[in-house]
């Protein structure tokens, strides 16, 4: 009996051991090189690519460096599988001029193989808002058919405004697994 009981602990020592090594996660194989990962980055349901970044007017601002327009580091966002995926872009502006505004984003499967969604995110406020007072905020979405992509990021926002004017923009998502 005793040996018995010896053996039953012993084996569960030898699974908790196990379990416990195949449990940990971002295991480094060998012969491999740094992918991508989006593993610690997946979101449900909503969030934001960029929020509350500054943008001077006359400016198209290019995001891919992996800075906002701030100077903060900002990073892709990965979403759980879902075929349809909604992107809001927001802008609240200071002046009471009211010119156009664009955002472009892309989608990847996180190996580098970026590609712009079309159609852009266009906002114009004089011609869709009738015309732009004085801290106003702004907004227009669109969703997306994005197939096998899982991964997000803003590529570029384009400020048509004067240039001694500027903005605060936000890019969301929102998206539904298995959708």
């Amino acid at each position: 009996m005793k040996f018995a009981k010896s053996l039953l602990i012993t084996a569960l020592a030898l699974g908790a051991t196990a379990l416990t090594a195949f449990s940990q996660t971002n295991i480094s194989l060998p012969n491999t090189q740094p992918y991508y990962s989006i593993s610690n980055i997946v979101m449900a349901n909503g969030g934001f690519l960029i929020a509350n970044d500054v943008i001077a007017g006359g400016q198209t601002f290019t995001a891919t460096s992996g800075t906002n327009n701030l100077g903060q580091q900002i990073q892709p966002v990965g979403v759980t599988k879902s075929l349809n995926v909604s992107f809001g872009f927001i802008v609240t502006t200071t002046n009471t001029a009211g010119a156009s505004y664009v955002a472009t984003i892309q989608a990847g499967t996180g190996l580098g193989d970026w590609t712009s969604l079309s159609p852009v995110l266009p906002l114009n406020p004089t011609a869709t808002f009738g015309g732009a007072t004085t801290n106003s905020v702004w907004s227009t979405n669109a969703t997306y058919n994005v197939g096998g992509y899982t991964a997000f990021r803003v590529k570029t926002v384009t400020s048509a405004e004067a240039a001694t004017t500027n903005a605060t923009y936000s890019v969301s998502f929102s998206c539904k697994p298995g959708i």
